[in-house]
């Protein structure tokens, strides 16, 4: 039993990682699919890896986010069963924003990202962030 208690705080506290996938673009710009987030650790404070391809049959026009809880304010709210998590990042250095909410519903995750205002520092040269924008669910 005392081996059992401390694989489970091991756990809690270290959290894992959970991918999720773009499956809906909200701008008309992109494939689904060409963006997908990385979360790593408990949704209180997690790391997250956003990861996007603007042209993804010849992998280019790469744009990444990485995020740790210093850089963003983090926000919950309960809907019924299910738990909002609203994170919201702003640069001190140009007018970009990042919202990203993850619904957590019976273990089950899903997302939105919106990217406003010059976000082009995360991007290489022919990428375009605003290929994050979109509705995510888990990686199957």
């Amino acid at each position: 039993m005392k081996y059992l208690i401390l694989v489970l705080a091991a756990f809690t506290t270290t959290g894992y990682a959970q991918d999720l996938e773009k499956v809906k673009d909200l701008n008309n710009k992109t494939k689904p699919g060409a963006a997908s987030i990385t979360i790593k650790g408990p949704l209180e404070t997690p790391n997250f890896h956003l990861n996007g391809v603007m042209y993804p049959d010849d992998a280019s026009g790469v744009c990444n986010i990485e995020l740790e809880p210093r850089d963003y304010v983090h926000d919950t709210a309960y809907a019924g069963p299910a738990i909002i998590h609203q994170y919201t990042y702003s640069s001190k250095e140009n007018t970009c924003k990042v919202q990203l909410t993850i619904h957590e519903q019976k273990a089950e995750l899903t997302g939105e990202v919106i990217l406003t205002g010059d976000c082009s520092g995360f991007c290489g040269m022919s990428g375009d962030p605003s290929v994050f924008n979109g509705q995510y669910k888990l990686a199957k």
